[in-house]
């Protein structure tokens, strides 16, 4: 890979309207963020209602986004399915669509045992021609991946990071401790983006918080990278309450009402997500104004 698999990138929303995908706003939405620092895009995450879409879809979306990215920014693809059969299929559809990474969310609905998840990832990383990064994030799966798999993991050729969306700082540091220092950790969770970097998890983070704010969660990074923590840690005591409120809070919902906010595109939510009521959607402008986000 020639580019440095570093920095922060946010996992960008999907856009229906009449529950159809809305290409035109999506490539709007990335036009807004490609004016900013990010170091790229994780396209059919969690907050991009990934396990709502058909296959059709998610390679409609990856072909939307890959004409729109330079190839400067990376493009991470959320192909990760309940069966290891389908994951790989799903993994060489994304690379053929220009992915640059697939990133492989934990099966969850049968809780394969250890030795399950280990076969899981290693198959697919095998059988895929792009690099894989592993996604754990058990507020979904309620699974989480031992450190200790992740650690043996990480020792596959092709498995070249991991997003941790645990929220646990202990692991993070665990994780970092584990793997090796070419393997990539990023943060997943907004409440332990700033807590994660002091503790020297500095290869980057997947955050949502990044489609509200993308220039301000690039600058605490930055700022961390250079030393200057507290001008770091004063960004983000602003930013911090935006994050639990929009995201921890209100999930993808949140998320896309965030958006129309701070004048890019939300919309609709699939079924079954809801869109909020107003009294959420008040709490979330009082925040985003405290935060200086919006005036």
């Amino acid at each position: 890979m020639k580019k440095q698999l570093t920095g922060v990138m946010p996992p960008v929303p999907t856009l229906f309207s009449n529950d159809r995908l809305t290409l035109d706003r999506f490539q709007a939405n990335l036009d807004r963020l490609l004016g900013t620092g990010l170091a790229g895009f994780v396209v059919l995450g969690s907050n991009g209602e990934a396990n709502l879409l058909s296959d059709k879809e998610k390679l409609e979306l990856l072909r939307c986004a890959r004409k729109q990215i330079p190839s400067s920014k990376w493009l991470l693809a959320g192909t990760g399915l309940e069966s290891t059969r389908a994951t790989c299929e799903l993994t060489k559809k994304a690379a053929d669509c220009g992915t640059d990474i697939a990133l492989v969310l934990t099966p969850s609905f049968y809780r394969p045992n250890r030795d399950g998840l280990r076969k899981h990832f290693e198959i697919v990383a095998e059988s895929s021609p792009i690099p894989v990064m592993l996604y754990n994030v058990p507020k979904f799966t309620n699974m989480n991946i031992s450190t200790d798999l992740v650690a043996e993991l990480a020792k596959h050729p092709n498995i070249v990071g991991i997003k941790d969306s645990a929220g646990d700082i202990g692991q993070l540091a665990e994780l970092r401790e584990k793997t090796p220092k070419n393997f990539a950790i990023f943060i997943g969770a907004d409440k332990a983006f700033f807590a994660g970097l002091l503790h020297g998890i500095m290869d980057g983070a997947i955050l949502a918080l990044s489609n509200v704010a993308p220039n301000e969660c690039v600058a605490v990074f930055e700022a961390v990278e250079k030393g200057d923590v507290l001008s770091a840690q004063a960004l983000f005591a602003r930013l911090a309450p935006v994050g639990r409120t929009v995201v921890g809070k209100y999930g993808v919902p949140g998320l896309k009402a965030a958006l129309e906010l701070v004048g890019a595109h939300g919309g609709e939510l699939r079924l079954p997500l809801l869109p909020l009521e107003q009294p959420a959607r008040d709490e979330i402008a009082t925040v985003l104004r405290t935060a200086e986000l919006i005036s």
